[in-house]
C-alpha cells in the first residue's frame, strides 16, 4: 500500500517492496536505490504485512462513513437504470407485438382471390413477427 508513498528517512529515496518467502508471498518494505544507484549500503528494510494492516484500518475507518452513503447511492442509481431499461424493453415488446397483430389483421381482412395483395401483406406479417 505504501509503496512509492513512503521516503526512507535516512537518504529521503522512495521505499520499493519487495517479495520474499518461499513462495515471494509476503511483501517487505525496503530502502535499495541507494545500492542500485550509487552502490551505498542498504538504509532500512522492514515486513509490510502489519504495516499494511494498521494503514488499512486507519483509511477504513476515515472512509467507512462516506462508503456506506456512496454504496447505497450507487445500488439506487443502478436499480433505477435497471428499471428503465426494463422498462424500455417492455414498451419495444408491446410495439413488436402490436406491429404484428396489425400485419396480421390486415392479412386476415383481404380477398383471399387478390393474390398479389396477400403476398404483400404476408411479407410484411413475416417481418413484423
Amino acid at each position: 500500500m505504501l509503496a512509492g508513498l513512503v521516503r526512507c528517512r535516512r537518504c529521503g529515496r522512495k521505499l520499493t517492496v519487495r517479495y520474499t518467502g518461499t513462495k515471494h508471498n509476503i511483501p517487505r518494505y525496503s530502502c535499495w536505490r541507494g545500492l542500485l544507484d550509487n552502490g551505498e549500503p542498504r538504509c532500512i528494510a522492514f515486513g509490510a504485512l502489519r504495516v499494511d494492516d494498521v494503514i488499512e484500518e486507519a483509511l477504513l475507518r476515515v472512509v467507512e462513513p462516506g462508503a456506506m452513503a456512496a454504496a447505497v447511492e450507487a445500488e439506487a442509481q443502478a436499480a433505477s437504470r435497471r428499471d428503465q431499461v426494463r422498462d424500455a424493453l417492455m414498451r419495444d415488446r408491446e410495439a413488436a407485438r402490436y406491429n404484428a397483430d396489425r400485419a396480421f389483421r390486415q392479412y386476415d381482412a383481404i380477398d383471399p382471390q387478390n393474390r398479389l395483395v396477400a403476398a404483400e401483406l404476408e411479407l410484411r406479417w413475416n417481418r413484423a413477427l
